[in-house]
């Protein structure tokens, strides 16, 4: 399971020199023999965090490296570890990011004003900390009062070959939500007409909803929905369409007011990333205070 960051992360700064280790020694020898710095000038560099060794950044010195191991000095050191109320860093490589953000937080500006509050905003000020040539791309999308795993690329050709193949890389997206009206039975399968059409024929869009527990009156459930590999997917419009709310949605006459938040979460995301091996897991606790709500469901309200 995926549920932290992982504590080895490269240095994304401009690369200035790297070598490559012919035998096993201290990090400070091969620094010195390869770059022909003094042993105080070398020790400073580690000491500075600008030094990468593999796929992770060291300050010791006295550190052992073995023949064959790549060392990089960086032209900055790395940014510090990123952190947000709203928006947490759960996975990273050398091109994607997996972020973990709460409803309140849009994933990209859609209104045209105040671009700062949105997760590509905060995602792109935090790589150009370490290289002002840094650029982020959204990969997937979650509307602002949804909580959820969001996808972003760090070059454009990563973005465009994972949105060319998202369908099939994305294994599982699982949803947990309050919703008011009937449902058919104890699992089925709801439908609608996708609004990303991208100017070509709508696309039909679906998710399995399974009901975990319901009211005492059968006017609401809390369910998980599991949807396939779809891009950018609006659980709003696909309970909407089909005559369901979710608890706090009032675009789609939902009766409950919620603080500016609709009971809708993602608590799973399978992927499998170009270039890594094996599928990646990412978890969030089930919502299990969303079944205190079903004490709402009164025959009238």
């Amino acid at each position: 399971m995926e549920n932290k960051r992982e504590q080895i992360r490269s240095n994304p700064t401009p690369v200035q020199e790297r070598y490559r280790a012919e035998e096993e020694a201290s990090l400070l020898e091969v620094l010195m023999v390869k770059s022909a710095r003094n042993r105080t000038s070398a020790k400073q560099v580690i000491a500075s965090g600008r030094v990468s060794v593999d796929d992770r950044w060291t300050t010791r010195a006295t550190e052992t490296v073995s023949a064959g191991t790549v060392i990089t000095v960086h032209k900055g050191v790395p940014p510090a570890p990123f952190t947000h109320p709203k928006l947490e860093i759960v996975w990273e490589n050398n091109d994607y990011v997996v972020a973990h953000k709460k409803n309140g937080l849009p994933t990209v500006n859609t209104s045209h004003n105040k671009r700062q509050d949105t997760a590509l905003f905060l995602l792109s000020r935090h790589y150009k900390k370490g290289d002002e040539e840094a650029k982020i791309f959204m990969v997937n999308r979650l509307d602002r009062n949804t909580a959820g795993f969001v996808v972003f690329a760090k070059n454009i050709n990563a973005k465009e070959l994972l949105v060319k193949e998202w369908s099939r890389r994305v294994k599982r997206q699982t949803f947990v939500a309050c919703i008011e009206g009937e449902l058919e039975g104890k699992e089925t399968v709801l439908s609608a007409t996708s609004d990303d059409t991208k100017g070509n024929s709508p696309k039909l869009i679906s998710a399995r909803v399974k009901v975990d527990k319901s009211g005492a009156n059968d006017g609401m459930h809390i369910v998980q929905a599991e949807v396939g590999g779809v891009r950018i997917f609006s659980l709003r419009k696909l309970f909407g369409d089909n005559g369901l709310s979710i608890m706090g949605d009032v675009r789609s006459k939902s009766q409950f007011k919620t603080d500016n938040s609709i009971a809708l979460e993602q608590i799973a995301l399978e992927i499998t990333f170009p270039g890594e091996q094996g599928t990646k897991h990412f978890e969030r606790p089930y919502p299990t205070h969303y079944f205190s709500w079903l004490r709402y469901d009164k025959k009238e309200i």
